[in-house]
């Protein structure tokens, strides 16, 4: 389970049902709707010297503030993270070391000027890619071009290359279209959305199917939750004593489980 720096959940309950479970129809401008915003990203990357401010494979939470975006708070993070990256000494040994995948939770839908910054960081950290690789194809031909025969055999190795198939995996996960086609700024917010499609960011509807990740993304747990874990101890004791051909219901209250 995910948890912020105090132990508690990265969302409360109480946000989740405000921010995230909004009930309204688009187009109930009578109803207001929450101004707030909270960003749930992680990243990874193949860095052997991984930058500790922000910790990779971890969820961090941002929180929109007075003009700025949730989302292009996140963006500045990212670059601090590729920056520090690419100051390392073994970034263009071998396989790309920087950042190779970002996934984000999110309440609302990026906006128009969001998605247009959001598409250029993608576009940003593609082209670092194609870069690296040049690069150690350039390093790789000079080399080459020095040394004998069985010298090269060994730097041919494809350990030594970017890995071809390598490319930037980004993904956002969001719960309420943010000023729908109805509102006077939904065909432009639209068209952003259709641009990160376009540049092969995904996205993704917070729906029922996926509810249960964002949960143990946001380090919540129902009380079902908790119950269902009792449960399953309670099915695993008693596949036990079947197999035993026996039965001891004094197990289960002993250990608070009935």
């Amino acid at each position: 389970m995910a948890q912020g720096a105090n132990g508690q959940p990265l969302v409360s309950f109480e946000e989740f049902h405000e921010l995230f479970a909004v009930p309204f129809k688009y187009g109930e401008s009578e109803k207001p709707w929450p101004r707030s915003t909270i960003l749930l990203y992680k990243y990874s990357s193949k860095a052997t010297v991984k930058y500790v401010d922000i910790p990779e494979n971890t969820w961090i939470r941002v929180d929109n503030a007075i003009g700025k975006h949730a989302e292009i708070i996140m963006i500045k993070d990212l670059k601090k993270i590729q920056n520090h990256l690419e100051e390392q000494a073994d970034y263009k040994v071998g396989s790309y070391k920087g950042i190779l995948s970002i996934e984000v939770i999110i309440n609302y839908s990026p906006d128009r000027d969001c998605s247009d910054k959001l598409c250029t960081c993608k576009k940003y950290l593609d082209a670092e890619i194609v870069k690296q690789r040049r690069d150690v194809e350039i390093a790789k031909q000079r080399t080459n071009r020095y040394e004998g025969p069985a010298d090269k055999v060994r730097k041919m190795s494809p350990t030594t290359e970017v890995e071809r198939g390598e490319n930037i995996k980004f993904k956002i996960t969001f719960s309420n279209f943010y000023k729908h086609i109805k509102d006077i700024y939904g065909p432009e917010n639209m068209e952003g959305l259709t641009n990160l499609l376009k540049s092969d960011i995904k996205l993704d509807i917070l729906t029922d199917e996926n509810r249960t990740y964002f949960f143990n993304a946001a380090g919540l747990e129902t009380e079902r939750q908790k119950r269902e874990k009792d449960d399953k101890k309670i099915l695993q004791y008693l596949k036990g004593l079947a197999a035993l051909d026996q039965t001891n219901i004094d197990y289960l209250t002993e250990n608070y489980l009935v």
